[in-house]
């Protein structure tokens, strides 16, 4: 018998002010939550750290959902890492048309996430076990962003019609799909 434990990263909180001032109430607040047990770290540009984060859920949360498949497993397809690129670089897009360069670099996230076989991602979690997916959040907000302030985002609208679709079909037959991948 082999049991099948997914990577998972380390919880940690981020926080921030959004004057990005260093200020007092954040330093005391950090201090008191990691204190409690939660790492907590401070940022000058919370909104920059918001957008990293919702940039790396808007391209391995929905491909790892719809390939079933860890990070890892999907760099290794061309044409799933160009699919990386094409979805970072309109993301990026989306930020910078509301004032925030993300410079992101699409060749050190697919070497970031190279050798990651085990995480699953939390869509795909969700996708195998039968609950409905954060398409709204994730993936819906920032083309609905790009849509609002002109950004074409034609890898993006294409993901988005996918997860729409096995979310429906999740929701439709109230069950989990997909398998448990062995590295």
């Amino acid at each position: 018998m082999m049991i099948y434990l997914p990577q998972v990263m380390p919880p940690k909180l981020l926080i921030g002010e959004v004057d990005n001032q260093l200020s007092e109430r954040l330093r005391v607040i950090a201090e008191l939550v990691s204190r409690a047990g939660l790492p907590t770290e401070v940022t000058q540009d919370i909104r920059r750290a918001k957008w990293h984060k919702l940039m790396l859920n808007l391209i391995w949360n929905p491909l790892c959902s719809i390939t079933q498949s860890s990070p890892g497993y999907i760099v290794k397809s061309s044409l799933a890492a160009e699919m990386v690129g094409l979805m970072m670089a309109e993301g990026s897009a989306v930020a910078r048309s509301v004032g925030l360069d993300l410079k992101s670099d699409p060749q050190a996230e697919l070497a970031r996430v190279r050798d990651n076989l085990l995480q699953q991602p939390s869509m795909l979690q969700d996708v195998r076990a039968g609950r409905a997916i954060e398409c709204d959040a994730i993936m819906n907000a920032v083309v609905e962003m790009a849509h609002l302030t002109g950004v074409p985002v034609p890898t993006l609208r294409s993901v988005a019609a996918m997860l729409d679709v096995l979310n429906s079909g999740i929701v439709r037959q109230g069950q989990g799909i997909g398998f448990q991948s062995q590295p």
